[in-house]
């Protein structure tokens, strides 16, 4: 069944079908008028904010199923109130009744039909009495002065000689605790339910495994390897947690299978905290791409990476294509194989996650390169994939084979997300000819996604894309631990003709590789790199390709 979802009171429809992936923002309150009421009066609320957005199903299945849903709910001081009325996009409705609040100050929490929450504090005063309609004392109202006389009767009270009292007055007051005390919240306070806000995670419900995870690990041996496919974690030889059992805690370590619609499934960790120290060197292994997700904070002070092997792909990536075979399909961005006329054969074409990948080279005889894949994919990587691989050099038996593209990285935090090392997703870069013959395409960067309270970046992020292969035997280069290109294969000679290098921070796509006697191959094209936060702390230079940014919800 097909759903198209609104949201009504906006400027662009979002259609939320199987590829799209445009999410609209979240409420936001501005204020509430009047900022106080008595507690013995029902009190009218109007709450003034943004993106109070209906939304609209539509079923095409049957029409009659079609509904708006504006089901808001106000919050105040964690009681809700009855009824809410959505006015238009930016005003809100609703009653105070009287008795459901004590005398004090309260934040207003508005949830809107999407789930997602906003919250405003000290926004309402709960006070003792109400003034009346004028302000002033209704007797200046004309009525006759029935007030009796004053009395005149002479007062024969002997004076009071008791000796004053010097007792300081008692300042202390009676009140209920405020909602989270004693808890440090990075995400804020969900006062409905007097707990820490939690992140709403991209691509994964964190609620089913919340609290599961009671591991804080931290990293001690040289390297650490993380099995995607199997869920074993190793720290050296440590066994931090052992395989199988998926939607398990094993050792204090949380791992399960995410299904994605159209897509490989994930596999998603929990930990407590988690910290790759700076002298590790952990590695991702496994087909399926990986989702890290911490219930406090994460540092990466190490490295964290996935390394493809030549046409093999790992977490998340694509294959590249065998030789004179185009690489698997990957959502328009795989290379297309080279081909081959007379004795020539032209270049396999680099594969694309970012950018465009660059095409392979032709032959001096007129064989055209394969094509390099297009860009493609949710800028804000939703739906988890990796990158696409490069297409194979045009002749079946000694052209170099597409290199895979790179894996994909989401790490989900609560807490801080910090990294002072390097992570690393490259593209492999494309193999050169066996002989006399063209090389593949490189391998497309894949993905990072890190999301939490904070972001602070002083390390490296890096999705680069890997070199196309040359003409004969040289190896294009695999996406680089820097802001710097992958070289392409090479070096140029009679018969053979250099691949084009990957794209990397300066040029996010692919170069096309050097026509010769036989073609290099393409250089594939950088990868994506998303972070959403409260606060990022990065400069540009700590991330290549440059990365988009987006904001975050709790629930």
């Amino acid at each position: 069944m097909v759903r198209v979802h609104w949201v009504l009171g906006c400027a662009t429809l979002v259609f939320m079908l199987t590829s799209c992936s445009v999410q609209p923002a979240g409420p936001v309150i501005i204020s509430v008028e009047p900022k106080s009421g008595s507690k013995d009066q029902d009190v009218d609320v109007t709450v003034h904010g943004q993106n109070f957005f209906a939304r609209l199903e539509a079923n095409y299945d049957d029409e009659l199923k079609t509904k708006i849903n504006q089901s808001f709910t106000v919050f105040i001081g964690g009681t809700q109130l009855p009824s809410v009325a959505l006015v238009d996009p930016n005003t809100l409705h609703t009653v105070v009744p009287k008795g459901s609040l004590t005398m004090g100050r309260y934040a207003v929490e508005v949830v809107g039909p999407r789930g997602f929450r906003t919250r405003l504090l000290d926004a309402y005063e709960v006070t003792a009495f109400p003034l009346s309609d004028s302000g002033f004392d209704a007797g200046l109202d004309g009525a006759p002065d029935t007030t009796p006389p004053p009395d005149t009767t002479p007062d024969t009270t002997p004076p009071d000689t008791t000796p004053p009292d010097t007792t300081p007055p008692d300042t202390t007051h009676d009140s209920a605790p405020l909602p989270c005390a004693g808890q440090t919240c990075p995400l804020g306070c969900h006062v409905a339910l007097d707990r820490c806000a939690r992140l709403v995670a991209s691509n994964f419900d964190a609620s089913a495994m919340y609290g599961k995870a009671t591991a804080k690990t931290v990293t001690s041996a040289s390297t650490m390897q993380i099995n995607t496919d199997t869920g074993q974690i190793l720290d050296g030889s440590k066994v931090i947690r052992p395989p199988g059992s998926p939607g398990q805690v094993l050792s204090g370590v949380y791992w399960g299978l995410v299904p994605q619609s159209g897509y490989a499934d994930l596999s998603l960790f929990g930990f407590a905290s988690l910290t790759i120290s700076a002298k590790t060197t952990a590695g991702l292994i496994g087909r399926l791409a990986a989702v890290i997700h911490v219930a406090e904070n994460v540092e990466i002070a190490g490295t964290l990476q996935a390394l493809p092997s030549g046409a093999t792909p790992v977490a998340g990536g694509r294959a590249g294509g065998a030789a004179a075979a185009d690489a698997p399909s990957c959502f328009l961005g795989h290379g297309k194989r080279g081909i081959k006329v007379d004795s020539p054969e032209s270049g396999g074409g680099g594969g694309a996650r970012g950018a465009q990948g660059g095409d392979g080279g032709d032959t001096d005889t007129g064989a055209i390169g394969g094509e390099g894949g297009i860009a493609n994919g949710s800028v804000a990587l939703l739906s988890l994939y990796g990158g696409c691989g490069g297409g194979g050099g045009g002749n079946g038996i000694e052209g170099g084979a597409g290199g895979a593209g790179g894996g994909v990285l989401q790490i989900s935090a609560d807490g801080a997300v910090v990294v002072s090392g390097t992570i690393h997703m490259p593209g492999a870069g494309g193999a050169g000819s066996s002989g006399i013959a063209a090389g593949g395409g490189g391998g497309s960067g894949g993905g990072i996604l890190l999301e939490g309270a904070t972001i602070t970046l002083t390390g490296l992020l890096a999705a680069n894309g890997g070199g196309g292969g040359g003409g004969t035997y040289g190896h294009g280069m695999d996406g680089q631990a820097s802001t710097l290109a992958a070289a392409g294969g090479g070096p140029a000679t009679t018969y053979a003709a250099v691949g084009g290098p990957g794209g990397a921070l300066a040029k996010p796509a692919g170069t096309v590789g050097d026509q010769g006697y036989s073609g290099g191959g393409g250089g594939g094209s950088v990868g994506r790199i998303r972070l959403n936060a409260s606060t990022i702390t990065i400069s540009s230079s700590n991330a290549s390709p440059v990365s988009s940014r987006g904001s975050i919800n709790t629930w």
